[in-house]
């Protein structure tokens, strides 16, 4: 995000202030924009800056989540992240750090039943672990995996990689996490992927586009989503991603 924003242009916006972002765009890899994430109602929006300073994690600018209602939401057609949990292979990085000691949902489109969509809690409960879940529109799970116990550490910035098979009948071969590292492969679902569109928008900080129960506290810095398997370079985007933020 450093380097991407204008982190000068923010403070001398905010002065002493606080800044909050009520829109985040995300491009593809050829620098065109593809999708567009906001929050139009200000009490709900996530901070940028605090007391006239970037928000900061591992020394390279952040967006902070307060954990109550601050999500932002996807402003496009729902059906562009049926890809998500239709059986298309794909993949996920993020970058974020956490406070919350129970569940916190950083990213979803889930409806609570059915549960047509994905959603990744970071972390899922109290045991400290990360899952990235999918589910059916008969309330099936299709995929979820819980990494190891203690993976995360309050505060922590982390590396979180998810590769996504659905469809693959082998049960253990549909979801791989790689969380700081270290490499899990422990889903056990084997339902039917469903071929409709996610009934809820997508959300970043939330369960869904349109709230949730369970908000994410902490700071987010990256979300990359790849319509693609690139599992067989999982370690070499781990470790640009590790270069860049250190």
């Amino acid at each position: 995000m450093d380097g991407v924003i204008d982190t000068a242009g923010i403070l001398t916006h905010v002065g002493t202030g606080g800044g909050v972002i009520s829109e985040w765009t995300g491009y593809d890899e050829f620098n065109n924009l593809v999708v567009v994430f906001e929050q139009t109602n200000a009490s709900r929006r996530p901070k940028i800056a605090e007391a006239g300073a970037i928000v900061l994690l591992n020394g390279k600018p952040a967006v902070k989540f307060d954990g109550v209602n601050d999500f932002l939401y996807h402003t496009g057609l729902k059906s562009y992240w049926t890809f998500m949990h239709d059986g298309t292979k794909n993949f996920t990085s993020v970058v974020a750090s956490t406070t919350k000691t129970a569940r916190g949902d950083l990213m979803g489109n889930l409806t609570g039943t059915p549960d047509v969509g994905i959603v990744l809690s970071f972390p899922v409960d109290n045991a400290n672990k990360v899952r990235f879940y999918r589910g059916d529109a008969n309330g099936n799970i299709i995929m979820s995996n819980n990494v190891p116990t203690n993976a995360v550490v309050s505060g922590n910035q982390n590396i979180l990689i998810a590769h996504s098979d659905v469809a693959n009948a082998t049960a253990a071969e549909r979801s791989y996490i790689k969380l700081n590292g270290t490499l899990s492969k422990n889903n056990t679902s084997t339902s039917t992927p469903p071929t409709q569109d996610p009934l809820k928008k997508m959300g970043i900080g939330s369960l869904s586009g349109e709230g949730s129960a369970v908000p994410f506290e902490g700071k987010l810095q990256e979300i990359n989503i790849w319509e693609n398997d690139l599992l067989a370079q999982i370690d070499n985007i781990e470790t640009d991603i590790n270069n860049y933020y250190a």
